[in-house]
């Protein structure tokens, strides 16, 4: 399962979703009662679930994502490799434990939506 942001592979990639949904859409009729659909775009959705990381590997997310927005590359079996432009809305950082003189976080989700 391979996952991109920008040119980093993300690591410890658990699982991911891509949901496509349609945004600025509205809905009409005309006098004749015919439903009038005016479609702006259909955009995808991606939660993506990591494994525990340690700071490096977090860091390394955290940097590729600073941008507002980021390269995203993965697979979908309906559309194939999508490549877009994506925007992470939120940055979690959750602390499991340290040991040794590392730290190690809990696994993060991830939602990012497509521009």
């Amino acid at each position: 399962m391979e996952l991109y942001f920008n040119n980093l592979p993300v690591p410890k990639v658990v699982g991911f979703s891509a949901e496509r949904k349609t945004r600025g859409s509205r809905v009409s009729y005309n006098c004749n009662g015919d439903m009038l659909v005016d479609l702006v775009a259909r955009k995808f959705t991606l939660t993506v679930t990591l494994g525990e990381l340690t700071a490096e590997e977090l860091g390394a997310v955290m940097r590729e994502t600073e941008n507002v927005f980021f390269n995203v590359s993965f697979y979908t079996a309906a559309y194939g490799e999508v490549q877009r432009k994506f925007h992470l809305a939120e940055q979690p950082e959750q602390i499991d434990f340290s040991e040794g003189g590392r730290t190690y976080y809990k696994a993060t989700r991830l939602v990012l939506e497509e521009l």
